[in-house]
């Protein structure tokens, strides 16, 4: 058997952990930078995973009406309101509303070609459910035609017309 020196082994061990660290070096060299830049990283909102478990937003019913609920749906619907109506409602059934999703509703007075009031909502929390718009006067609406045009993100949803009697 050959017997090396303290010396020697001291050598050796020294070349083995220069080796090593030289080894380390190149193999983390490589896959480091390429974690790290082959890694996408996006921050995910609660709106996206809500959308994704749910379901995209949707809008299923859209009527005017004399009157809502607590819950802000329809009582007693109508298209032709009465002489003397002060007021007016406009009740949206909703599905998967994101809180950065805006609904819109345009009034306006046909017969005069007058834009009446825009509203607009966004719900404070995802959901579902109704919401409801509503337009007063004081005294009474002038008889004739109207319309309500529902706006979605940008996209006309629906235009509903309805009428007031004229006394």
């Amino acid at each position: 058997m050959k017997n090396y020196s303290k010396k020697h082994i001291k050598q050796k061990k020294k070349i083995l952990f220069f080796t090593f660290l030289v080894f380390t070096f190149l193999l983390f060299s490589s896959i480091v930078p390429t974690a790290l830049t082959g890694c996408a990283v996006k921050e995910i909102k609660l709106d996206d995973v809500q959308e994704a478990i749910k379901g995209k937003a949707l809008i299923s019913e859209i009527i005017t009406c004399k009157n809502v609920d607590s819950k802000h749906a329809p009582v007693d619907p109508t298209s032709v309101f009465d002489a003397g109506t002060n007021s007016i409602y406009l009740s949206v059934k909703f599905t998967n509303f994101k809180t950065t999703d805006i609904l819109k509703v345009t009034w306006t007075y046909v017969d005069a070609d007058k834009e009446l009031i825009v509203q607009e909502f966004s719900p404070p929390e995802y959901g579902s459910g109704y919401h409801s718009f509503n337009i007063e006067i004081a005294d009474a609406f002038p008889g004739g035609d109207y319309k309500a045009e529902v706006d979605f993100n940008g996209d006309i949803v629906e235009i509903i017309e309805f009428s007031v009697k004229s006394e």
